[in-house]
């Protein structure tokens, strides 16, 4: 009896330091850092300058450190861009709807293989309801 005690409770602890290994986790929450427009620049519409810091392939995503606001649409409902200032922005494409269903931005997946790490662009972004900044179109690479 104590044996199969002894044994129940090694497969138990062993099952419990396992476990953790055996089970996937989200690609998406593993790779791609979480991160939410301020709140007081939720409903933002216009164009950001800055540079990148880090794309995420994969993820068709990239991080763009906020220097400044290049242009602010009218119908931005932002209530201080100033807020994004400084951010490490987490840049998303844009998904449209083909054929009744989602299908990402092509042209900016292909911009996102082709730009590097430290490029100065332009990017005109809209916040979505998920509160994160979604590319309208394809950034464009500032050259000094």
């Amino acid at each position: 009896m104590k044996t199969k005690l002894f044994l129940l409770c090694l497969f138990s602890a062993a099952l419990a330091f396992l476990w953790p290994v055996t089970v996937p986790t989200s690609v998406t929450a593993a790779v791609v850092p979480e991160w939410k427009i301020p709140a007081a620049a939720q409903g933002f519409l216009g164009t950001l300058s800055g540079e990148v810091v880090s794309k995420i392939e994969g993820e068709n995503t990239f991080v763009l450190k906020v220097k400044g606001i290049a242009n602010e649409a009218r119908e931005s409902k932002a209530k201080k861009s100033a807020k994004l200032k400084g951010e490490k922005a987490l840049i998303f494409i844009n998904n449209n709807f083909k054929d009744g269903k989602m299908t990402p931005d092509e042209t900016q997946i292909q911009f996102i293989k082709e730009v590097k790490k430290g490029a100065k662009l332009e990017v005109a972004v809209r916040s979505d309801g998920n509160s994160r900044l979604r590319m309208t179109e394809v950034p464009k690479v500032i050259k000094k």
